[in-house]
């Protein structure tokens, strides 16, 4: 039979093992997991362009524009200290997500998505783009 001391050193060593395991995957490069793939100067080419009316469901940015929206969440993500943003494309339809919610957080946290789709030659639409901050 285990001791007590036995047991809580097996406990804390798991919990030790489980947080370093967590720390260095949080740290650990990404692939995007689909095969479409955009460059980041894709869409920085869109900057001046404009989103308007029900595609804007983002908060707080003075000008509606892709560039706007860009600069909101990198500017979001510098003030982090791990890399919380990702591109995503699923058949044809891209974002570029920034997550401020942290694994410990049950409120006030969400995401800044800046979506768009690609046509059929693979190149952005200028029209798609739409903004959406989820809670």
């Amino acid at each position: 039979m285990m001791n007590a001391l036995t047991k809580l050193t097996l406990v804390l060593a798991g919990i030790l093992v489980g947080w370093g395991i967590s720390w260095v995957c949080s740290y650990s490069s990404s692939k995007n997991g689909s095969d479409l793939y955009v460059e980041l100067e894709e869409i920085f080419k869109y900057s001046t362009t404009e989103i308007k009316g029900e595609a804007d469901s983002c908060e707080g940015d003075k000008s509606k524009t892709v560039g706007a929206v860009l600069g909101s969440i990198f500017q979001s993500n510098m003030e982090m200290t791990r890399n919380s943003v990702s591109l995503l494309c699923h058949e044809r339809e891209c974002g570029l997500i920034y997550d401020y919610c942290k694994p410990w957080q049950t409120q006030e946290c969400g995401s800044r998505i800046l979506r768009f789709g690609l046509n059929e030659n693979m190149k952005i639409k200028p029209d798609s783009f739409v903004c959406i901050d989820a809670p």
